[in-house]
């Protein structure tokens, strides 16, 4: 088992030194976390697939998401390289932008995953964008994890992945390891 997920305790300077400096407003924003604004997934643990999508040269286009067929009951996984290269919490890590345009957000639906993996901050710009990105991906039930550590996946297409999510978290955003089976 490889965690996919940044360690609150590995992590916890990283983590205090954005919330001191504003950059998260929120405790449970931070590090390894899905966003929960109008609903929580229906259960604190899923094990899953997790389709591999490499989005190092830039995020899909509907086109491209077409081609992985439906992936309902399965995880979509974003690997931007983000993490690897600019390290969580970074400046630059917060200014890569990983954002996917409104087609390929439709696609996604389309799929029905569960669940999308980045390992970056997200698939719309930090704030309105950011928050109306996550609320549609719940009104289609299916929930963006954010800061995943995607740094041990080489070529792979496809993984069997454990989800954890403190859906008792009172934050809006909740908590959450990502570990990998296989």
């Amino acid at each position: 088992m490889v965690n996919l997920h940044l360690d609150p305790v590995e992590n916890k300077k990283v983590f205090d030194h954005l919330i001191e400096i504003g950059k998260i407003s929120s405790k449970g924003h931070i590090g390894t976390h899905l966003d929960c604004y109008t609903c929580a997934p229906d259960k604190p643990e899923y094990e899953l697939s997790a389709v591999v999508l490499e989005c190092k040269d830039g995020m899909p286009d509907a086109k491209r998401l077409a081609k992985l067929g439906m992936l309902q009951g399965k995880a979509l996984t974003l690997h931007t390289g983000n993490h690897e290269t600019n390290g969580y919490g970074s400046p630059e890590y917060f200014k890569k932008e990983t954002f996917i345009s409104e087609d390929a957000l439709e696609k996604i639906f389309e799929l029905k995953p569960l669940f999308v993996i980045i390992d970056s901050h997200g698939l719309g710009q930090s704030g309105p964008t950011h928050v109306s990105i996550d609320k549609d991906c719940e009104a289609h039930h299916c929930h963006v994890i954010e800061n995943a550590d995607l740094s041990s996946l080489k070529d792979e297409k496809e993984i069997r992945v454990r989800i954890n999510v403190g859906i008792d978290n009172p934050s809006t955003g909740k908590p959450c390891t990502v570990v990998r089976l296989d």
